[in-house]
C-alpha cells in the first residue's frame, strides 16, 4: 500500500505501476474509513479490473 486517502488507497504493482483501489472495492460490506481495513505499508493482493487509455 503506497498511500491511503479518504476515497481509497493507492497500491504499487509490477514495480513501476500505481493503481487506485476505491473504498467501495475494499470489502464486500460498507467501509466507513479506509484505515479500518488497510494502512500505508500493508502488503495486499489486488486484482486489476481496468486500465484506462492513459495506462492508469
Amino acid at each position: 500500500m503506497v498511500k491511503v486517502v479518504d476515497f481509497g488507497a493507492f497500491v504499487n504493482f509490477m514495480g513501476s505501476r500505481d493503481g487506485l483501489v476505491h473504498i467501495s472495492e475494499l470489502q464486500n460490506k460498507r467501509v466507513a474509513k479506509v484505515t479500518d481495513v488497510i494502512n500505508e505499508g500493508d502488503e495486499v493482493k489486488v486484482k486489476v479490473l481496468a486500465i484506462d487509455d492513459r495506462g492508469k
